[in-house]
């Protein structure tokens, strides 16, 4: 979710798509000379299968709940936003 709604510059996401999901494989920046790659989900899934990975789990990541400032801005995100959207996700998989 933060690639779709992050915009082109260093900025917090927004809560609004800011590119389309077919557009997340390669990522650039207008303010920052690094590239970011993004497989969609579905093709993550069968490039582990393919690779001979089984068992294979997704955990979704939100920012826990809390009296911290919903506006407070960490590494990527504010926390209001971070706990409302997937803020990071965690691939687990064993080799078959």
């Amino acid at each position: 979710m933060a690639a779709l709604t992050a915009p082109p510059v260093l900025a917090p996401p927004t809560e609004a798509l800011v590119r389309p999901m077919a557009a997340i494989r390669r990522l650039e920046w207008e303010d920052d000379p690094s590239v970011e790659f993004h497989l969609p989900h579905g093709e993550m899934l069968s490039l582990l299968a393919e690779l001979g990975f089984a068992d294979v789990g997704l955990r979704e990541v939100y920012a826990p709940e809390g009296d911290e400032d919903p506006d407070e801005f960490r590494h990527f995100a504010t926390r209001g936003w971070s706990r409302k959207w997937l803020v990071e996700e965690i691939w687990v998989a064993r080799k078959g």
